[in-house]
């Protein structure tokens, strides 16, 4: 018998954790965002559960992000149930919601690069391959530092120097969103330099996209590189990283990068570490 989908709701709560009990040896993150998933408005998210037997064997999440713009997220299946086929009919079904917003733009997700399945599945289901991202993340230092803060009105500008960039290129226009990426368009842009997320770098050699937030991990406060652009001179750029973040009363930087070996090396001469030995794999698929 083929699966039921529904919409999670609050009653799913129990089931919910029981199915992600496992998951990230035990950490995942999908149930402290219970609440949040099933309070979005539907229509900008659809947070689908599937039953077998009656019993919930699994869930996953389709995401808008902005106009022709949506994200596949929180795919989880029960062990009771793996090896059913209950992912791919999880990810068919997601899809399909997708396709009938009628709406043209691009779907995209990313999956670890040894979840086998899931890199089949996504080249058996038309998507394409962007790029695989790593983690990185060097101890704050207080000192002096070249950055200053950026303004909404400032975007226009920021803009045109990020896509100038040799990073905006590899990461086919993506900024890092806390394992989402979505595109760094200047409407994007100006809402984070709103929210005061950009600073510029020597006046006009580089601009910063960067949250303070919580590290999930270590509980660290923690200074986020969402995208740092620079248009010369990267590792002093990323070292006065590590002073902003002293400034900010932040105890350590943390980037998710191109997993390129150069850059990584670049890093190290900055004080950074890679801190993630794996990779995450970034899919997508227009229409």
């Amino acid at each position: 018998m083929p699966p039921h989908f529904r919409f999670i709701t609050q009653a799913d709560r129990a089931a919910v954790a029981d199915i992600c009990a496992t998951v990230w040896d035990g950490n995942d993150y999908l149930p402290e965002a219970f609440d949040e998933w099933v309070a979005a408005p539907r229509g900008t998210a659809w947070f689908v559960g599937a039953e077998v037997d009656g019993r919930l064997a699994g869930l996953g999440r389709l995401v808008r992000f902005a106009p022709g713009e949506y994200w596949l997220e929180g795919m989880r299946v029960h062990p009771d149930f793996r090896r059913r086929g209950l992912a791919a009919a999880l990810h068919a079904h997601l899809i399909e919601v997708w396709e009938q917003a009628r709406e043209p733009g691009t779907l995209r997700l990313v999956t670890h690069c040894r979840n086998d399945a899931m890199l089949a599945l996504c080249a058996r289901t038309g998507f394409r391959r962007l790029g695989e991202f790593t983690f990185a993340a060097a101890a704050a230092e207080a000192g002096p530092h070249a950055f200053t803060p950026l303004a909404a009105a400032d975007a226009a500008w920021a803009h045109e120097l990020i896509a100038r960039t040799e990073l905006y290129a590899e990461q086919h226009g993506l900024c890092d969103q806390d394992w989402k990426w979505q595109a760094l368009t200047p409407e994007f842009l100006a809402g984070r330099l709103a929210a005061g997320e950009g600073y510029r770098w020597r006046h006009d050699q580089g601009v910063l996209l960067a949250a303070v937030d919580l590290d999930d991990e270590s509980d660290e406060p923690t200074l986020f590189l969402r995208f740092p652009a620079a248009a010369a001179q990267r590792t002093d750029f990323l070292r006065d990283t590590r002073a902003l973040a002293a400034a900010l009363g932040r105890r350590q930087v943390r980037w998710a990068l191109p997993a390129r070996a150069d850059l990584l090396a670049e890093l190290l001469q900055a004080g950074f570490r890679r801190s993630w030995a794996d990779t995450e794999v970034c899919f997508e698929r227009q229409r």
